[in-house]
């Protein structure tokens, strides 16, 4: 009782600065005690070190964590704000070309010139395409729609169309 008595009056002393006073109990006691104490106290200084280690990691994900979701947002808007100028630049070219045709069309001075001809060109293409185009959708439609409603095979179908090309 008497050694574990000292070995706690020993652990109270090691929390504070006194180190002479320690190494008067030190004396006192056994020297495989004296030194477990020692160990004690340094396990003891180095559980704490990991604590303090463990709760800096713990701090320093959750910013990682808060930075990659900044950073997914950052990401996102930049996209958006790519996405929107693609946009006003298409808007821009469409206007542009419209401006080319009525200022053309009111103004009797300005002749047609090869720009003008051939944004006139492009814009008929263009027209004719988006026409092709909407007749395609339509076929698509209907086909779609006819398959849905005889319940064919249409995997097969398309395994037999592209045997054939």
């Amino acid at each position: 009782m008497m050694v574990i008595n000292k070995i706690l009056s020993k652990l109270k002393r090691s929390k504070n600065p006194e180190e002479d006073s320690q190494e008067e109990s030190d004396a006192d006691m056994p020297e495989d005690v004296v030194e477990t104490v020692r160990e004690t106290e340094k396990q003891d200084e180095d559980s704490e070190n990991q604590e303090k280690i463990l709760k800096k990691v713990s701090t320093l994900d959750d910013e990682v964590l808060k930075l990659k979701m900044s950073m997914n947002t950052v990401k996102k808007d930049v996209t958006e704000v790519q996405d929107g100028l693609k946009s006003l630049e298409e808007n821009i070219r469409d206007i542009m070309m419209l401006y080319e045709v009525v200022s053309t069309q009111i103004n009797p001075f300005i002749g047609e010139s090869t720009v003008t001809a051939t944004n006139l060109e492009k814009l008929e293409r263009m027209t004719k395409e988006l026409k092709d185009l909407r007749t395609n959708i339509d076929d698509i439609m209907l086909d779609l729609k006819i398959l849905t409603l005889k319940n064919l095979d249409v995997q097969s179908m398309v395994s037999e169309v592209m045997q054939e090309g």
